[in-house]
């Protein structure tokens, strides 16, 4: 509650009335002593009353939405009706994983209603995941003497997946016949771990995950996307350092969701998602029914500027079978890039380049640098990030929203 200092005045004015009223009499002062009477009667009972009890449920229409749509948020307001509420103003915020904030506000006039409803949407959604931030409730008297606030915990979030883009990388690469016989004829495994499963008899002691084995305190082995099966590895640049901009970076996003949807829907292969930041886990996709967890790891995935992107690739694929492609997306060129992509070529890794790039087409040294990648035996293909519609972090839509229903 605020404005007490009023409060006090108020009460300091009605007990010198008082006094005067005793002392000296008359109709005026009689007058003034039952009207600071109303007023301070109507101020204690808004402070006292108008929000006792008073409770909040937040619902969405979806939990999941794509980029740049809009959604629909419901909210319902309960309280008891001991005191007549003049005017509502509700506030609520919502917290993207940014770090940004989007605010709705909408002013009611409930007075006597216990039960109140309204609906509002949500438009330009980012990707990401949104959090209530909380709901705040402020009301007063009549004459603004008294001020009440209520913040109830918000109780809703969903997550905004990439909107896919497709593009126009050939970045499927076929397997030589030979590499592929020279795998292990007792496990049919493409290198790639798929996940973990208790230690059965018969399983190679190579297999063994000894750390987790360690944790856990019983044998755990080491399971493995099967062999023939091998797509590419779709390696996407969260590296903060290597983007000028962040609707650079949510253009690569989306292409990744593109080619991901592309591949799967082409019904054949698997792929595997990885980035440069240390706090995603790879993740591997095989059917269109997995399509989901796919966006739900690219709605979560931030720019991360703690490891250098072409440090970070050329340590972590030497772990990856040599036969596996590799597909990276990201804003390099030049030197920044050249060095690893050489190196990696010269162990018989097949590349693909996805260049992101806000410029509306390739610059001389880009062309030269695409130039110099096909000699080194890479594929290259470039994604203009400007020709995107960008979505902002999100807004309420205009004049605070649309009240369904007051009950």
């Amino acid at each position: 509650m605020r404005r007490w200092g009023h409060f006090l005045l108020l009460f300091l004015l009605f007990g010198g009335l008082g006094v005067l009223w005793s002392w000296r009499g008359g109709q005026t002062a009689y007058f003034l002593l039952i009207a600071t009477a109303v007023l301070l009667l109507q101020a204690v009972g808004t402070a006292l009353f108008s929000l006792r009890g008073v409770s909040v449920e937040c619902g969405t229409e979806r939990s999941r939405v794509y980029g740049g749509e809009a959604l629909a948020v419901s909210l319902r307001i309960q309280r008891r009706p001991l005191w007549p509420v003049l005017w509502l103003l509700v506030q609520h915020t919502w917290q993207h994983s940014g770090g940004a904030r989007v605010t709705y506000r909408q002013l009611l006039f409930p007075w006597m209603r216990a039960d109140m409803a309204l609906r509002y949407r949500l438009q330009g959604l980012r990707r990401g995941e949104y959090k209530s931030a909380g709901v705040e409730l402020y009301t007063g008297d009549l004459f603004g003497l008294m001020q009440v606030k209520r913040q109830r915990a918000g109780q809703a979030c969903f997550l905004v997946y990439p909107q896919p883009v497709e593009t126009a990388a050939e970045w499927s690469a076929p397997y030589e016949e030979d590499a592929v016989a020279s795998r292990s004829a007792s496990w049919r495994d493409s290198g790639v771990i798929r996940g973990v499963r208790p230690y059965e008899a018969g399983d190679p002691l190579s297999r063994i995950h000894w750390k987790l084995t360690a944790r856990s305190g019983g044998l755990k082995t080491k399971t493995f996307e099967p062999a023939g099966t091998e797509r590419a590895v779709l390696w996407l640049d969260t590296s903060a350092a290597s983007y000028s901009g962040s609707h650079v970076f949510e253009a690569a996003v989306q292409a990744v969701a593109g080619m991901v949807r592309q591949s799967l829907g082409a019904g054949s292969g698997w792929v595997q998602l990885r980035s440069s930041s240390s706090e995603a886990s790879p993740l591997v996709v095989s059917t269109l029914e997995e399509l989901q967890s796919a966006y739900e790891w690219l709605a979560r995935i931030q720019p991360d500027g703690r490891t250098a992107f072409g440090d970070h690739l050329l340590r972590e694929s030497l772990r990856l079978p040599l036969q596996l492609p590799l597909v990276l997306v990201t804003p390099l060129a030049g030197d920044a890039l050249t060095p690893v992509l050489r190196r990696l070529r010269h162990a018989g890794r097949a590349c693909t380049v996805l260049h992101v790039h806000g410029s509306p087409a390739l610059t001389w040294p880009q062309r030269q640098w695409k130039r110099e990648l096909e000699e080194l035996g890479c594929r290259f293909a470039d994604f203009r990030a400007g020709g995107l519609a960008t979505a902002s972090v999100g807004e309420a839509e205009a004049n605070g929203g649309a009240v369904d229903g007051i009950a």
